[in-house]
This record gives C-alpha cells, structure tokens and sequence, in this order.
C-alpha cells in the first residue's frame, strides 16, 4: 500500500487498486474522525465489490482538502477523466451536471424508477430552475450546491500537475485487461513491490514543510500562505 501520512484530520480523495487484476476504484471521504491513513483502512471504502476484499488491494490517499465538497469534485474528476477505462469499478460519475452510467439498470430497476416517479408528481419551478442551471456548465455537488470559480482552477491545476502515465503501466493494464494468466511467484513478488511503494515527500521552499507531493503541490510552493505573504504583488 502507499501511505499519505498527514497528522490532520480532513477530508480525503482516495484511490485503490487490485494489483492482480489492475482494475481499480476511486473515492473520497469527509466522515472520518481520524487521519485519512488510519482510516482508510478502517473504513475499507464504500464500494460493495471492494469492501468485502479490501485486504486483496493496495491503496493511496490521493489528497486531502479543506472541505468534503472539494474531495467530492476532486474525486468526480478523477472518475471522469478514467470514465473509458475498462478495469475501473465505480458505477457512476457526475460531471459537468451530466451523469455517467457505467453499468445500464436491470429491469427490476428500471420498474421500481418509473413507479417512483410517477409517485413523486410534477417537477416544481424551483427544481427545474436548479435542473437549468447544471445544464449550463454547473457541477452540482451532493449537497446540493456548486462549485465556485476557485474550486475550478484548483482543480484545473491539480489535474495538470498529474504525471503523464508510463509507457510500463499502459502495457500492464492492457496485459491486465486481456486476462493475462500471472505466475505464483511473480504476483507475489508484485504483490511485496507494490505494498513497498510510498508517495515521493517534497518539502517547501517558503515554510520548510515536507509532505506528500500531491498535497504540497496543492497548497504550497507558489500556493504557499507563507509565499504570497512575502510577495507584495499577491
């Protein structure tokens, strides 16, 4: 597993992987009472397919945030850009006030829906006003709210700051995903590398922290409050 260390308790954006079989699930969480890497192993995801063989995954806090409405935007963003990805677990991804379907309804489903609907009466004014603006470029949050501007860039920058996938791992998930038969020893022996691998540490140059890079990236460097404070066009 890849531990992010961090002494904070904040909501977090997670991601695991079966390292067999390379497919993978991504989530995030604002209910933990704990840091995100005692947790995560605690709460074992909310997936009902990884849950019950959470212990056959390895896994990585991808970031933390200051609010569970930025691990939620984060997270949906992440599900989106691997939307086509075959190996992904997740069934569903918001995006842009749309909603992705990995997997169609069964009809038992499909029934029960159009019975709920039919109960609930007519859409009100106020509903299909929210229901305009998410077609209008709005991403709409679980609570109900939006994402502001800022929210936006920083995630926009997130997402650039990404590593470019290697060309090794595009050839391991499309060995993965052909059903490639692995032998005992060296499942065994990816099994032991991947449980080895921790996120790369970076430190500060303004305030001298040191933590993971996907975090410092974040909110240091030239985020740094540190930074901004010395810099008097800021």
């Amino acid at each position: 597993m890849s531990i992010y260390t961090s002494e904070k308790v904040s909501p977090y954006t997670y991601k695991v992987e079966n390292p067999l079989t390379g497919e993978f699930y991504i989530g995030y969480r604002s209910a933990n009472k704990i840091p995100s890497h005692l947790d995560l192993p605690i709460y074992k995801t909310s997936s009902k397919i990884v849950k019950p063989v959470f212990d056959k995954f390895t896994w990585v806090i991808l970031a933390e945030f200051a609010n569970g409405e930025d691990a939620y935007d984060f997270e949906q963003q992440m599900i989106y850009e691997e939307w086509g990805n075959p190996l992904i677990l997740n069934k569903r991804c918001y995006h842009n006030g749309n909603k992705f379907v990995l997997h169609s309804h069964t009809e038992e489903t499909k029934s029960k829906m159009s019975v709920a609907q039919k109960l609930r009466g007519p859409v009100s004014d106020e509903t299909r006003s929210k229901l305009s603006l998410s077609a209008k470029g709005k991403i709409p949050h679980n609570k109900g709210k939006y994402s502001s501007e800022e929210t936006k860039d920083k995630l926009c920058a997130a997402w650039k700051l990404r590593e470019p996938v290697s060309d090794e791992t595009r050839s391991k998930l499309s060995l993965s995903a052909k059903g490639r038969v692995v032998s005992d020893t060296h499942r065994n022996n990816l099994s032991i590398a991947l449980k080895c691998v921790s996120q790369i540490k970076a430190e500060c140059p303004h305030c001298n922290k040191v933590g993971g890079i996907s975090m410092m990236k974040r909110w240091h460097f030239d985020n740094c409050k540190l930074s901004k404070q010395s810099d008097p066009s800021v």
